[in-house]
């Protein structure tokens, strides 16, 4: 499997668990000739809350920055749940 391919399928192997138990909605968008990006919301309609925004040239480096930004949001939020507790 080519490096892009694992890149993506390790993203969305953290991606959809977590996006399943926080309501969160995915925009990304790839082009030959801008730089990648990868957009995180949470909620839906107006209400929702962009939580994660990572731009790279590179599409393999979006993925894992973005892979990484997902799990570090949801650790955040299980320490703040713990802390409220």
């Amino acid at each position: 499997m080519d490096e892009y391919a694992e890149a993506v399928r390790r993203f969305y192997e953290v991606y959809r668990p977590i996006a399943r138990r926080h309501n969160l909605r995915l925009h990304s968008k790839f082009s030959m000739y801008d730089d990648g990006f990868i957009k995180i919301f949470q909620g839906e309609g107006q209400d929702k809350k962009q939580i994660i925004k990572v731009e790279e040239k590179d599409d393999v480096l979006c993925y894992r920055r973005a892979m990484d930004a997902v799990i570090g949001w949801e650790e955040g939020r299980r320490k703040e749940q713990q802390a409220a507790s």
